[in-house]
């Protein structure tokens, strides 16, 4: 059964972010997949790409559905992630750098901030989709 099919019937919460809901997440599982997308902030600036999730993902996946979407949602950010950054060094050596003062920015702009978002989601109990994020598991 679709994880996110079982709660659609959820009103929006008190937000008002129109965003399906779990009432069933504990407050562990909230503050896991919080760490799991505070974990994208950590990699941008060690590397750590995409180690750190898909690890905590393995982990926990198979105990929570809440976990196990937003552990997929994070894994399938940070690939996405990476193909981001192969385009912006390819334009940088294609355009003589001057892709990486355009883009280098956007995409850590990007980063940080779909990452904060998709946190304070996971603290609400909410499920959440990145933009413009490929989904390579389903």
């Amino acid at each position: 059964m679709d994880t996110k099919a079982a709660f659609s019937t959820l009103a929006a919460d008190q937000f008002g972010t129109n965003r399906t809901v779990d009432p069933n997440a504990t407050k562990s599982e909230r503050a896991y997949a919080l760490m799991m997308h505070l974990t994208t902030l950590l990699s941008v600036h060690t590397g750590l790409v995409l180690f750190v999730p898909a690890i905590m993902w393995a982990v926990k996946r198979k105990e929570s559905p809440f976990i196990d979407d937003h552990g997929k949602e994070t894994v399938n950010f940070h690939f996405t992630l990476v193909i981001y950054t192969i385009i912006v060094v390819l334009s940088g050596f294609l355009t003589c750098s001057v892709g990486w003062w355009i883009l280098g920015p956007a995409l850590y702009l990007y980063t940080m901030t779909f990452s904060v978002i998709a946190a304070i989601a996971a603290h609400n109990g909410e499920y959440y989709r990145y933009p413009a994020c490929l989904r390579f598991i389903h």
